[in-house]
């Protein structure tokens, strides 16, 4: 009876203790994930904000492009700001204009990616640490299911 009994209590506080340890590891992934997902975000910010750099150094491109043409239409004894000149001109800033929202369309889609995929990141944390808590309460009742059932026909020996 009293092997029983020990074996019993000992199946109950296993299963109490596994319950416990599978616990902390979804704690434990809930925080990883949590932690990845900060990161992502960061990295989310920088690629937007990589984006507006990339914006301003093509703005310094455009700028010597219509300084190089100026320079060839006076050069040539064009008067730059009328006529054809000042509409190549128009279509050069148009275009250049055009380029900078491509650039920052492609920042924020980049970045927009990753907020997503930070989400889906922290997302996966909670339904792993969700996942532990069930696993662990299934452990625990599983222990002193086991830990009932050997008491009880430890005793029904020990009676017979």
């Amino acid at each position: 009876m009293a092997v029983a009994a020990a074996l019993a209590l000992y199946q109950v506080f296993s299963s109490v203790q596994t319950s416990q340890l599978m616990k902390r590891q979804g704690e434990f992934d809930k925080r990883v994930a949590a932690f990845n997902a900060e990161y992502l975000e960061k990295d989310a910010w920088e690629a937007e904000l990589l984006g507006y750099s990339q914006t301003a150094r093509y703005k310094v491109q455009e700028d010597k492009i219509l300084g190089d043409q100026v320079a060839i239409f006076e050069a040539q004894n064009v008067d730059s700001t009328s006529g054809t000149a000042k509409e190549l001109q128009e279509e050069t800033k148009l275009n250049s204009y055009l380029n900078t929202l491509d650039i920052q369309k492609i920042a924020r889609a980049d970045a927009l990616k990753l907020k997503l995929e930070a989400s889906n990141v922290r997302l996966l944390g909670s339904f792993r640490g969700l996942q532990a808590n069930s696993n662990a309460a299934t452990v625990q009742s599983e222990g002193l299911v086991r830990g009932i059932t050997t008491g009880v026909s430890g005793y029904l020996r020990s009676e017979s």
